[in-house]
């Protein structure tokens, strides 16, 4: 995505008072269809369920925004770091 169009997704992302950071932002074309995906952080503390309807809200925005883009949310708690043993 091009660096605006970057900014236009941390902006609907971070306008959530309970998401604190996104990171892992990615995206490409399949034929028409534009695909993004990105994590979001939130407090780890959060219940799952809360944790889901936060990102349902993220993902309607973002298709709101990018119409016709097919949206991936995945949710981390904030300060999370993978693994070393199991990389990307």
């Amino acid at each position: 995505l091009p660096e605006e169009d970057r900014e236009t997704l941390r902006d609907i992302a971070l306008s959530h008072s309970e998401v604190h950071a996104i990171h892992d932002v990615r995206s490409r074309l399949s034929g028409i269809t534009p695909f993004i995906q990105l994590h979001v952080e939130m407090d780890p503390n959060l219940p799952l369920h809360r944790a889901h309807e936060i990102a349902d809200e993220v993902e309607e925005e973002v298709k709101a925004a990018f119409p016709g883009a097919e949206v991936i949310i995945h949710q981390d708690p904030v300060g999370f770091e993978k693994d070393p043993a199991f990389p990307d």
